[in-house]
């Protein structure tokens, strides 16, 4: 148990070195758990009107146990993962929305991709112009079994002169 606020500190620092904190865990515990001495001493100001000491805060660190110790970091590390997943909230929202627009973009391209579409293009340009090839031909026999059509219009264009 520490008997001074360095010792506290560095007793917080061990346990979470121990729990495998990272730095700003270590520092968002370190936070959390003074927060609570210094409510403590703000609270007994008030209430009590008494002007609290240096040996005050050295009393309160005295007076926390070493479960309570573990318990204020392994819920300052709950709540730091809370409060850095609220931060990053918007952010990984634009990162989820990028990312389904960039696989819609990528399927789309997947299905347009340049040489299907160049194959397409080619297979119709080549069944149109045998469908326009096959229409030439039929008017053309057409023409030539039955020549009152072209007689016809060599009429209308003699007409025209």
């Amino acid at each position: 148990m520490p008997n001074s606020l360095r010792e506290l500190h560095a007793c917080v620092i061990s346990e979470a070195s121990n729990e495998g904190l990272s730095p700003s865990q270590t520092c968002y515990a370190l936070g959390w758990i003074f927060y609570d001495i210094f409510e403590r001493a703000d609270h007994d100001q008030e209430n009590n009107n008494v002007v609290i000491t240096p040996s005050d805060f050295d009393r309160y660190s005295r007076d926390i146990p070493l479960h309570k110790i573990r318990r204020d970091i392994a819920e300052s590390q709950q709540e730091f993962g809370r409060a850095a997943a609220d931060f990053m909230e918007p952010e990984i929202l634009k990162r989820i929305s990028v990312a389904i627009d960039e696989s819609v973009v990528s399927t789309v391209k997947a299905y347009t991709s340049g040489w299907k579409t160049f194959f397409a293009n080619v297979s119709a340009g080549i069944i149109s112009g045998i469908l326009f090839a096959v229409i030439t031909f039929a008017a053309y026999k057409y023409v030539e079994v039955d020549p009152s059509l072209n007689a016809a219009g060599k009429v209308l264009v003699g007409n025209q002169k």
